[in-house]
């Protein structure tokens, strides 16, 4: 079935941000959103308008918080979509199921990026206990930290709060849901992502009732920020049609960039 762009009211979308960023990460995106979609801000706690709260201390209570948040912005009939990276992806897979407890409207569609499926086990790293340095270097692992933060002032300030998102990415712990996912589901990664694998993005179908489209970009973790409007473009076309690949033709897959 295809739904065309006239049959859709305005839409919503709700991005969660990756560790340690906030939601000014995705603020580009306002300007590349066609005009019926509008940015909706949902910041995480110890960061931008929120810097002076307390960090999160467990991926429940981050989930739960963003729920009542994005619930708090939506009116009875609001179409809505939430896209999230990295520890953003894992959230917003909680975020799904806390939405549901509070019965609050389903998303028309989610976009998990940069993340394995949440069921696929991460050895834990004792992150807490983990000296700055050796913490600093599995960070940068990653990339995407601006030359200007390897500052003492910056550092001091942003460190605790990366620091703290993923001590809760690594006390999470995967509990199986009564239910799959039962909205459009749709999940970006990059072909040279050190952090993900193929085979364990392929399991994000193990999750969903229905089928989920891949997307696969050149690039490395922070490929979204690379692809602004390949990102932008490729949500709004998910959101708008529900012709989707099946989950296992990973042949395929579209590499963009």
């Amino acid at each position: 079935m295809n739904i065309g762009v006239s049959e859709i009211n305005k839409i919503k979308v709700f991005p969660i941000p990756y560790a340690g960023a906030s939601v000014n990460a995705y603020y580009e995106w306002k300007k590349l959103l066609p005009d019926r979609y509008e940015l909706c801000i949902c910041e995480l706690a110890g960061r931008g308008t929120r810097f002076t709260e307390p960090c999160y201390q467990s991926v429940g209570e981050a989930s739960e918080d963003i729920a009542k948040r994005i619930s708090e912005q939506l009116e009875y009939d609001d179409e809505y979509v939430i896209f999230g990276h990295s520890m953003g992806a894992l959230l917003t897979y909680e975020i799904y199921y806390k939405l549901k407890q509070m019965g609050t409207k389903e998303p028309r569609h989610l976009f998990f990026s940069g993340r394995d499926a949440p069921h696929i086990f991460e050895k834990r790293e004792d992150i807490e206990n983990m000296a700055n340095e050796t913490f600093l270097t599995k960070v940068e692992q990653y990339g995407g930290i601006p030359e200007e933060f390897y500052t003492k002032e910056i550092m001091d300030m942003f460190l605790p709060i990366l620091r703290a998102d993923f001590i809760i990415l690594d006390n999470y712990k995967f509990q199986p849901k009564a239910e799959k996912i039962s909205c459009g589901v749709s999940v970006f990664y990059a072909d040279s992502d050190f952090s993900t694998h193929i085979n364990e993005m392929h399991k994000w179908s193990e999750v969903v009732e229905g089928n989920v489209k891949f997307h696969k970009f050149k690039g490395e973790h922070f490929f979204l920020n690379r692809y602004p409007n390949d990102i932008v473009n490729t949500i709004v076309k998910d959101t708008e049609t529900q012709n989707i690949y099946q989950a296992t033709h990973l042949d395929r897959l579209e590499i963009r960039g």
